[in-house]
């Protein structure tokens, strides 16, 4: 099943429970408003970016402005996850951040929710939007860990020769 995360601004109530009252069997959803209000601000953050991360796609409800919601795409996209973006009244099309950071408009939210089940639906172990799998984009912790390494080596290495050419000059 299609894991959906629920981008939007928090007045937005009635998109998310749209969505949960009528795809609930044929997606999961991630909703950032379930969260405790108990949390930090901190706290509040780093589950919604936890949700994300463990999410297929990002769907942008976007009729009304919400930095929140921006952070969100920005961070989904900076993951490879796609972000689909619902602009009912129009308004974002021509911004260029959004559009930068978006695979997809929808003008419904039924549109955009059939779409995601029929993603659901052709899912395999390639990415939703056909090429790499994240693994296949981004290093692994190792491979991160060795480019450091061979990063040091370098650098302590041309430190060396710095230091050789100096004491060759300080004492010619």
């Amino acid at each position: 099943m299609l894991k959906v995360y629920l981008a939007g601004a928090v007045k937005e109530k009635g998109y998310r429970a749209l969505c949960k009252m009528s795809y609930e069997k044929s997606l999961s959803f991630f909703d950032p408003m379930e969260n405790d209000v108990n949390m930090s601000d901190e706290e509040i953050v780093e589950v919604d970016k936890e949700m994300i991360r463990h999410s297929d796609v990002l769907v942008a409800y976007v009729n009304i402005y919400s930095a929140g919601t921006m952070m969100e795409i920005i961070y989904a996209y900076m993951h490879g996850i796609p972000v689909f973006v619902i602009d009912i009244l129009k308004t974002f099309r021509n911004d260029k951040w959004i559009k930068y950071h978006t695979e997809r408009y929808f003008d419904s939210i039924e549109s955009c929710m059939g779409y995601c089940i029929k993603l659901g639906e052709k899912r395999s172990d390639k990415s939703i939007s056909g090429t790499k799998t994240k693994e296949e984009m981004y290093p692994s912790i190792k491979e991160i860990e060795k480019m450091c390494k061979e990063i040091r080596t370098l650098y302590d290495d041309n430190r060396t020769e710095d230091a050789i050419r100096e004491r060759r000059f300080i004492h010619d």
